[in-house]
C-alpha cells in the first residue's frame, strides 16, 4: 500500500474515498455507454422515486387521454411490506 493506514478512521475513510471514486467513475461510464436509460431511476443525479412515479403517472395520463387501455402489473417482495 501507498501509506500507512494507522487506525480505523483513516482505514473507513480510506475505502470510503475508494467507493465514491468507484461509483462516479461506473456511473459515468454507464451513463456514456448508452446502457443507463433516460427511464433509470435510482442511480442518476436528479432521479429518485418520486420521479419514477411522476413520469409513471403522466404516461397513463398521455394513454387515457388518446383513449388507449393499459394493463399494469405490481410485485411486491417480502422485504417491501
Amino acid at each position: 500500500m501507498i501509506f500507512k493506514i494507522r487506525n480505523q478512521y483513516q482505514y473507513y475513510l480510506f475505502f470510503l474515498i475508494l467507493e465514491r471514486l468507484i461509483f462516479n467513475r461506473l456511473t459515468h461510464f454507464l451513463s456514456n455507454s448508452g446502457i443507463f436509460t433516460e427511464d433509470q431511476n435510482g442511480f442518476r443525479k436528479g432521479k429518485c422515486i418520486e420521479t419514477a412515479i411522476h413520469s409513471f403517472i403522466e404516461r397513463i395520463q398521455e394513454a387515457l387521454d388518446k383513449g388507449l387501455h393499459m394493463n399494469v402489473m405490481f410485485f411486491l417482495s417480502d422485504q417491501s411490506l
